[in-house]
């Protein structure tokens, strides 16, 4: 790359050698020379990763249109490089713009065959196409977009909307939604059309409904000034007080009694909150917390995780083979630790550190001192991935003081994030399932 030798480089894109090629793309990725785009046919798919992940992440503005016209191939069986080079292929759509993009990417997101988070990111990028986040989702650097019209994302998107309202899938459905709504192919949110309806339909809605529609009605209710509603707003108050309200509903339930002027102030409202704290376990850590554990929205609690740059959850932990690896692996973890697992790691990630990523520093008997991520530990030794130093194995009898380090995740998450936005994380690590 330092000698600049672009014919060496592009003669190494046909060599035999797999380290030989990856050598070359990432020369030209040093280089930022849009000659990388040719590795993206390569029959190696790390080289093909590695090749999106230059021309995407450096930039490399004369490689984009190469990147956008790629076409990965549906496995079907979850590779670890599948996500991140969909997504890479889709954000260079959306970057680019113009009819023929937005009618690629109602493509893929109709393409069952493609993993669901990118056809989500698809629908995404065309409900956002007139202005787009000044960060990019993927490397999270500032990368504003000019203003352009919807006219291109709404044409394409119109032809699929009753396609995508069908999707079985309910946050995909949920994320079409928005995007319908934010390109004017819909009318307003389902929450005004619930405030709409009759009281005695948000009743009949609240005894029967789907989650997601009893959520909404009791935010209807939650706004409405009227003697039906605070009727009902107190009836399920008294079921609060019994403690026989659906987990998927107790917060909305909560903050619809907290918020509505006509009836927080009552005794009905008073008493049953009351009672609801005193049910509270004094030593329960996640006391305050528990109707943040069911109900969530999966698609907002997926765009936090992948977009929220106070969160930069990515930066520490990897998912479907893209981010960071300070922090544990999370693709599957769905199905290894239930929702209050999830719920004490956000609020309080010093509790319970995962194996392997215990901070440790040691101080030994020479006077000399090893900081890093203790990897593994028998009865002699310990292992110690220690950032300067790479892995070191220290004996435990030249140990003379062991100190356990802080979690590098932030404790404030939960002054930071409100509790719906906690419930709608918890409920997206839930369904990270294999």
């Amino acid at each position: 790359a330092r000698i600049g030798d672009l014919k060496a480089l592009i003669e190494a894109a046909s060599n035999p050698s797999r380290a030989v090629r990856m050598g070359a793309c990432l020369a030209l990725r040093r280089m930022e020379h849009p000659e990388v785009a040719r590795f993206l046919s390569d029959a190696d798919p790390a080289i093909v990763l590695e090749a999106a992940r230059a021309i995407h992440d450096v930039p490399i503005p004369g490689a984009l249109e190469s990147l956008a016209s790629f076409r990965p191939i549906t496995s079907g069986g979850g590779r670890d490089w599948d996500v991140p080079l969909w997504r890479r292929v889709v954000q260079s759509k959306v970057r680019l713009g113009g009819s023929t993009q937005a009618q690629a990417l109602i493509a893929i997101a109709t393409n069952q065959a493609v993993p669901s988070s990118i056809r989500a990111a698809a629908l995404d990028g065309l409900g956002s196409w007139a202005q787009a986040p000044a960060r990019d989702p993927i490397v999270g650097l500032l990368r504003p977009l000019p203003s352009r019209s919807p006219q291109d994302a709404a044409a394409a998107m119109a032809i699929s909307l009753p396609l995508l309202t069908q999707e079985t899938d309910a946050s995909l459905r949920a994320v079409a939604q928005t995007a319908a709504v934010r390109l004017g192919l819909i009318q307003a949110p389902v929450a005004k059309q619930a405030e709409d309806e009759s009281v005695a339909s948000l009743a009949q809605i609240l005894e029967g409904g789907a989650l997601g529609a009893r959520q909404r009605a009791l935010e209807a209710l939650a706004r409405r000034r009227d003697p039906g509603a605070l009727k009902i707003l107190e009836t399920w108050a008294g079921r609060l007080k019994l403690g026989t309200v659906p987990p998927g509903i107790e917060l909305d339930l909560i903050q619809a009694l907290q918020s509505n002027p006509d009836v927080k102030g009552s005794a009905v409202v008073v008493e049953a909150l009351s009672a609801r704290e005193k049910r509270r376990e004094p030593k329960d850590v996640l006391g305050g917390w528990r109707e943040c554990l069911e109900g969530g929205d999966a698609a907002a609690g997926r765009k936090m995780f992948l977009e929220r740059q106070d969160l930069a959850c990515l930066r520490c932990h990897k998912l479907k083979g893209e981010g960071g690896e300070v922090g544990p692996e999370l693709t599957g973890i769905g199905s290894r630790h239930p929702r209050d697992y999830f719920l004490e790691a956000i609020l309080y990630p010093n509790r319970q550190i995962a194996v392997g990523f215990e901070s440790l520093l040691v101080t030994l008997k020479d006077g000399s001192s090893f900081a890093g991520i203790l990897k593994s530990e028998n009865t002699e030794t310990l292992v110690i991935n220690s950032p300067e130093d790479g892995l070191i194995t220290v004996k435990k009898s030249e140990v003379v003081k062991r100190d356990r380090g802080l979690s590098p995740m932030p404790e404030e998450l939960g002054t930071i994030l409100s509790k719906r936005e906690l419930r709608d994380l918890v409920e997206f690590l839930a369904t990270l399932r294999p």
